[in-house]
């Protein structure tokens, strides 16, 4: 058997040893997610249409349309804010 585990001293330090690694890591992950939890990606699209903000979860959070919009058709407009969206997805992703 190993006596290192009778040893109530060197007990108490493995224990404070391994509490103080779980506090740091606990730490860095906060940090790491709160970091995320701003992260904001824009993406515009070629024709200059429109412009599509998502959120850390993909989410769109802002959509900015220029007058060229006047100029298509609604479908058109549509289908550009969907790529446009699908390509501030595929940034997120990377």
């Amino acid at each position: 058997m190993d006596e290192r585990i009778l040893d109530p001293d060197g007990a108490r330090e493995r224990l404070a040893a391994w509490k103080g690694r779980i506090d740091k890591l606990a730490a860095d992950t906060k940090s790491m997610s709160d970091q995320l939890q701003g992260l904001q990606i824009v993406a515009n699209d070629p024709d200059g249409m429109a412009a599509v903000t998502i959120d850390s979860t993909g989410s769109m959070v802002a959509l900015k349309l220029t007058d060229r919009i006047t100029r298509v058709t609604p479908e058109t407009v549509a289908s550009v804010i969907m790529s446009t969206l699908g390509a501030a997805r595929r940034q997120l992703a990377e």
